[in-house]
């Protein structure tokens, strides 16, 4: 699967990159929630939506863009996705992170 990233900047052009991967999944938000003494619960979102890729060294791959990806885009079943992300640290050289930004 081929993932494209792209940075946007302001005055000058756009860098893109193309990087191939085994898998792309969509994991859910991270959040806790609190009772608080009225017994109203409140949600915290801890980390947002995030698109994981998988593929030996794929953070390594990500790492050697030379450029911080604003925007992602891949196939799915026929379809375009494009996302504003933020990348987010992992600790495995075969996973690689993304936190969605204009998920609601």
């Amino acid at each position: 699967m081929n993932v494209n990233f792209l940075a946007r900047y302001i005055g000058k052009p756009d860098d893109k990159a193309t990087i191939s991967c085994d898998s792309i999944s969509l994991l859910p938000e991270e959040a806790t929630h609190q009772t608080s003494a009225d017994g109203a619960v409140m949600k915290s979102v801890v980390v947002k939506h995030s698109i994981l890729l998988k593929g030996a060294d794929i953070s390594t791959s990500v790492d050697a863009l030379g450029f911080e990806p604003t925007d992602m885009s891949f196939n799915n079943a026929g379809a375009t996705k494009e996302h504003l992300v933020r990348r987010r640290d992992t600790t495995d050289k075969n996973i690689a992170r993304f936190e969605i930004l204009d998920l609601v």
